[in-house]
C-alpha cells in the first residue's frame, strides 16, 4: 500500500500548530500556514489562500 498524501487542510493545520508550540504568536503562526498553502498552490489569488486559511483554522479551533 501506497503512503496517503496529506491535505491542503492537514498541511496548513500541522504547520500552525507547529509554530505555536515553538513559541511563535498567532500572526506568525498563521504566516507559516499561508506559505505552506501557498508552496501547494501558487496558482491561487491572495484571497482565496487568505480566505482558506482563515475558513480552516477557524473549523479547525471550534472543533478543539
Amino acid at each position: 500500500m501506497g503512503q496517503s498524501i496529506p491535505s491542503t487542510s492537514d498541511i496548513v493545520i500541522s504547520t500552525y500548530e507547529a509554530r505555536r508550540a515553538a513559541g511563535a504568536d498567532e500572526w506568525t503562526a498563521c504566516d507559516a500556514a499561508l506559505e505552506a498553502f501557498r508552496k501547494r498552490h501558487p496558482e491561487a489569488s491572495s484571497d482565496l489562500a487568505n480566505t482558506f486559511i482563515a475558513d480552516v483554522l477557524r473549523d479547525h479551533t471550534a472543533r478543539h
